[in-house]
């Protein structure tokens, strides 16, 4: 159960990991959520290799610039999930974070992110790569802020409101996703 109501917990969850305190909060958000309402947690981390100055990477040099460093993390932030309940896999893919993270939703029913990663702009209020995520999902998407505490259950949650489907299909998820108690905010 979560609030008062029965949950199926079939759903498919996506969260998207690059080590920065933000995604972790995104990801233990994920964790504290998912038990009744998710039946797998699938963790993305992303890697590229960084370009200038000419350098063409072609899909056979890929493996040697495979930073191991990146697997090593993602077994640390997943080896204390095996009490959740829930199926968790974790894969490390090569490519452009927002593109691997939007690839990933292609079989999920939620994608999970933080408001900033390991980018460089500091002065925005979304990465690029939630800001990407959230406009180009197929899937809903939650991007948790930096000052939520992730382990504390919902108490309000505001969507934003528009005359568009996706923000009717927004509305809708966060009804079925909200536990009775929580207050759901709407925002046109």
């Amino acid at each position: 159960m979560v609030g008062d109501r029965e949950t199926t917990g079939t759903q498919r969850w996506v969260v998207g990991v690059d080590g920065s305190d933000n995604s972790v909060r995104a990801l233990r958000w994920a964790a504290h959520n998912a038990p009744g309402r998710a039946s797998t947690l699938r963790i993305v981390r992303a890697w590229s290799v960084p370009t200038s100055g000419g350098l063409t990477v072609v899909p056979s040099m890929i493996a040697e610039f495979r930073p191991e460093t990146a697997y090593e993390s993602l077994e640390a932030l997943t080896a204390e999930m095996d009490s959740l309940g829930v199926t968790v896999e974790a894969t490390v893919e090569y490519g452009a974070t927002s593109t691997v993270l939007l690839d990933a939703c292609d079989d999920a029913d939620l994608l999970v992110i933080g408001t900033r990663g390991l980018g460089g702009f500091s002065r925005l209020l979304l990465g690029s790569t939630s800001h990407q995520c959230a406009t180009h999902a197929r899937v809903a998407v939650v991007v948790v802020p930096a000052a939520t505490d992730a382990d504390a259950d919902l108490e309000r949650i505001v969507v934003g409101m528009d005359a568009s489907a996706g923000a009717r299909a927004a509305l809708a998820w966060t009804l079925d996703f909200a536990a009775e108690d929580a207050v759901v905010e709407v925002v046109g």
